[in-house]
């Protein structure tokens, strides 16, 4: 019984990893589609300050980009592994924990990436808010 709990919140956990990941990767995407939007704009004159930041908020949001692509690839070759291991002759258990360790590796990489992807996006958030901040500060006060 423990046991179905334990697969079933796990199964829940896969998911929305998967959810976030592809969600932050998302947004990210689209900030930087329309930070460039804002490039092609003739009215469009920053200051210094505006484009450090502009130019850090691309840089930022292009990183979240892609490790969350990194991520999804690391994930997919965790699951394939696991998969594998599934189907894996279980008399040779040596060869078994070798393959675990090796599963566990990725996976815990995966976790890291997630966590480097949402760093960088609300990273380059915070650039952008910076850059629009320093470019229209005289009209929003």
């Amino acid at each position: 019984m423990a046991t179905n709990r334990k697969q079933k919140w796990d199964d829940k956990r896969r998911e929305q990893f998967g959810h976030v990941n592809h969600l932050i990767l998302t947004f990210a995407i689209a900030a930087m589609a329309f930070l460039c939007d804002k490039l092609k704009d003739k009215e469009f004159q920053p200051n210094l300050g505006a484009k450090i930041a502009f130019d850090l908020a691309l840089i930022f949001l292009l990183l979240s980009a892609g490790l969350g692509i990194w991520c999804s690839h690391n994930r997919l070759r965790d699951l394939r592994q696991t998969a594998w291991i599934a189907g894996y002759n279980a008399d040779d258990v040596h060869g078994l924990e070798l393959l675990r360790e090796k599963t566990d590796k990725i996976g815990n990489w995966t976790w890291s990436l997630l966590r480097w992807q949402i760093c960088m996006f609300f990273l380059g958030l915070a650039a952008s808010a910076a850059a629009f901040l320093c470019l229209y500060h005289e009209k929003l006060l």
